[in-house]
């Protein structure tokens, strides 16, 4: 078990570095959302080689069973834009900080999940992991600097439970196939990958189109392409990203799905992502240290620990 915690919260880690670089396209004019989607086009590419040159063991399941999975990945991948969408709004009407809070304890739905329908065994100790966990979350998202104008009442505080919500599902659905010995033994995760890039892929060209036609998605191509830090970016983060999926986030799920602990398994990726870019920011940002930062930290490490035993 201790071989899985340690994967996931390496997963954790390289999810971090996803963090740092979206923080970075910003300060360097770059598209976030288009370079989701030249993200997923890599992805894409990458696992369709990796099958035709056959690096990976083939598809050993039947046609249902690829078709479950298919279906599984391919809404955890699509379901993406619907989350960064609903979190966006969530956000331009209301505290960002604690919008971010809300959305992130999503992460409790794939481990009610797990107790309640996988049998995953809830002892007072996992359960305590949770709480602080959760505490962490809110500590460390009403710590953070709030710019944001409140326009329209309270409509944020449903947008922010809708993202909840979603992010939560999201969660649920990509780890409820670890659950299935065909789907672990007989479906690689490059096939895994290929099926969420699809997903993605789609929802993130129907997010350009929606956001201003295929006119102003051309102009948006042409205007990043230039740009050296786009590509930086985009390959250098999803590079490591593609290999982490590969090689970890998978195996740390199935490994956990195996042993009967498949319901902690986001929430220990959630919180060594969050706790990993905490760090980052006051190590290598130089951000404001506080009582609320430090003690959010210290929960992180307490609710893994927690949760782990």
């Amino acid at each position: 078990m201790l071989i899985g915690v340690l994967i996931l919260i390496s997963v954790g880690l390289i999810w971090t570095l996803t963090g740092v670089v979206m923080g970075g396209a910003k300060k360097h004019g770059i598209d976030s959302s288009l370079m989701q989607l030249m993200s997923s086009v890599l992805t894409l590419v990458v696992s369709v080689l990796l099958i035709l040159l056959k690096v990976f063991p083939t598809l050993d399941v039947g046609g249902r069973t690829v078709l479950y999975a298919f279906i599984m990945y391919f809404l955890v991948g699509a379901s993406g834009y619907l989350l960064n969408e609903t979190m966006a709004r969530a956000m331009e009407r209301g505290p960002n900080g604690l919008v971010w809070g809300i959305l992130q304890s999503g992460t409790v739905i794939p481990f009610i999940v797990g107790v309640l329908f996988h049998g995953i065994p809830a002892p007072l100790l996992r359960i305590c992991g949770m709480a602080m966990i959760l505490v962490a979350l809110m500590l460390m998202s009403s710590d953070r600097q709030d710019n944001a104008v409140k326009t329209e009442g309270k409509s944020w505080l449903f947008l922010s439970f809708m993202a909840f919500m979603i992010c939560g599902l999201q969660q649920t659905i990509n780890n409820e196939p670890s659950y299935s010995e065909e789907i672990r033994h007989g479906v690689h995760a490059v096939y895994r990958c290929l099926y969420m890039a699809i997903g993605s892929l789609l929802s993130a060209i129907y997010g350009q189109l929606h956001r201003g036609g295929l006119k102003t998605l051309r102009e948006n191509i042409k205007r990043n392409f230039r740009l050296p830090w786009f590509w930086l970016f985009s390959f250098g983060e999803k590079t490591i990203g593609i290999f982490g999926t590969l090689y970890l986030t998978f195996n740390g799920m199935d490994r956990m799905a195996r042993l009967g602990y498949g319901a902690i398994s986001y929430p220990v990726m959630v919180v060594s992502c969050i706790a990993g870019f905490s760090l980052y920011s006051m190590l290598v940002l130089r951000e404001r240290c506080t009582w609320k930062s430090v003690t959010g930290l210290l929960c992180c490490i307490a609710g893994i620990i927690g949760l782990s035993l």
